[in-house]
């Protein structure tokens, strides 16, 4: 039925949501155990704030090359698609 097939895309929904934590972990706050415990954010790093405007600390950070590695990973990926087949004319 109709649940049956929404399955996948409910579980890759929230795969990729989880994805999204972990990886906004980093170098983000993210509140694990929100909300029993609003008190303590987990971040990996902490980027120094150098430059105006913010986000120039986040793109000259060593950390944002896992940023450009998803991005070369999906490109690569996309490349790597075989080109659709032609439309038959009947």
């Amino acid at each position: 039925g109709p649940v049956r097939r929404m399955a996948p895309l409910l579980f890759v929904f929230g795969l990729n949501g989880l994805v999204h934590m972990v990886l906004d972990t980093v170098v983000g706050k993210i509140w694990w155990f929100a909300p029993f415990d609003m008190n303590t954010a987990w971040s990996l790093v902490t980027i120094p704030r150098r430059l105006h405007p913010w986000w120039l600390n986040h793109i000259f950070h060593w950390t944002f090359l896992f940023e450009l590695a998803i991005i070369a990973w999906a490109v690569y990926l996309w490349l790597r698609m075989p080109a659709p087949a032609p439309a038959r004319k009947e």
